[in-house]
C-alpha cells in the first residue's frame, strides 16, 4: 500500500528507491511543451523546486518542442495534448519521422480531453495527466515511472530484436541443412544408381568367366598340372570377385554405407593358388 498502513516501511521504501533513481540521473532534463504561457511557467517554477534536480525547458507548440529536441538532451517530455500547431500523437510521429531520440512522454490533458487519453497510451505515451487533477508529488512519480516503463520496453524491443535476428540466423541454418541433406540425398541416389550400373555391367562377364572356369575344371583331367592350378585359381577368384559384386548391389539397394566388410583382393588368392 502506498500509505504504508499495511507496511509501515512501504512508503519509506517507495520514497527511497524514487530518490535513488533521480540521484542517479544527476540533473534530468524535462522539455514541458504548453501553448498556456501561465501554466508551462507555473509547472516549470514548480518543478525547479522540488525535491529532485530538474533541468526544465519550454516549448510553446511542436515545432518549438522538434527544435529543442534536436539542439537539446532531453530525457522526458511533458507535453499538452492540444497544441496550436499539432496533437500530442502528431508530435510523437513527427519525433519519430525526424530520427529523433525515442524518449519516454508523458501527455496532459483538460477535463474535456480526459477520454482520449486513452489513444496516446496505445501510440506510445508512457502516461497521461488530467490538468487539476495532480499535484508534484504525484507529478514527479509518474515521471518516474514513464521513465522506468520506457526502459524497460526499450530493453524489451531490444531483446526481441535480438531474439528475431537468432531466429532469422537459424532459419538461415536449417535453409543450409535441408541443401546440405538434399545435396546428400541427391549424392546418395547418384552412388546408388552408379554402383548398380557397376554391378551389372560386372556380373555378366564374371558369370561367362565362372561358367568357362568350370568347364576347365571339370574337364581337369585333361589339361597339365599347371593350367589346372591356373583354372582353378580363376575359379576361386571369379566367385570371390562374384561376392564382391553381391556386395556392391547390398550397398546399392541399401541406399547408405553397408557395414564394412573384410574381403581378401582376389588377385592375392589367386597369386596364393598359383604359387
Amino acid at each position: 500500500m502506498e500509505d504504508g498502513r499495511d507496511n509501515p516501511n512501504g512508503a519509506a521504501e517507495s520514497l527511497h528507491v524514487e530518490c535513488n533513481y533521480f540521484m542517479r540521473l544527476d540533473r534530468l532534463s524535462l522539455l514541458v511543451v504548453e501553448d498556456n504561457e501561465v501554466y508551462r511557467m507555473a509547472l516549470s517554477t514548480a518543478l525547479d523546486r522540488t525535491e529532485y534536480s530538474f533541468d526544465v525547458m519550454v516549448a510553446c507548440n511542436g515545432e518549438g518542442a522538434l527544435k529543442k529536441l534536436r539542439s537539446s538532451a532531453i530525457d522526458c517530455i511533458l507535453t499538452d495534448f492540444q497544441l496550436p500547431d499539432m496533437d500530442a500523437l502528431g508530435l510523437l510521429e513527427l519525433i519519430a519521422s525526424n530520427g529523433l531520440p525515442d524518449l519516454p512522454v508523458i501527455v496532459m490533458t483538460g477535463m474535456q480531453d480526459a477520454g482520449m487519453g486513452e489513444e496516446p497510451i496505445t501510440k506510445g505515451v508512457q502516461d497521461y495527466l488530467v490538468k487539476g487533477d495532480y499535484d508534484m508529488k504525484l507529478l514527479t512519480r509518474s515521471i518516474r515511472y514513464a521513465m522506468q516503463r520506457h526502459s524497460l520496453t526499450r530493453e524489451l524491443n531490444e531483446m526481441n530484436g535480438e531474439l528475431q535476428e537468432q531466429s532469422r540466423l537459424l532459419q538461415i541454418q536449417k535453409k543450409e541443412i535441408e541443401e546440405k541433406a538434399m545435396s546428400l540425398e541427391e549424392a546418395s541416389n547418384y552412388r546408388s544408381s552408379f554402383l548398380r550400373r557397376v554391378s551389372h555391367d560386372l556380373r555378366d562377364p564374371l558369370n561367362c568367366l565362372l561358367t568357362l572356369s568350370d568347364v576347365f575344371c571339370q574337364g581337369a583331367r585333361n589339361l597339365t598340372e599347371d593350367q589346372r592350378r591356373h583354372a582353378y585359381a580363376i575359379n576361386e577368384a571369379g566367385k570371390e570377385l562374384l561376392s564382391s559384386v553381391e556386395n556392391i548391389e547390398l550397398c546399392a539397394k541399401s541406399g547408405y554405407s553397408a557395414e564394412k566388410r573384410t574381403l581378401d583382393a582376389p588377385g592375392d588368392n589367386a597369386n596364393a593358388l598359383i604359387a
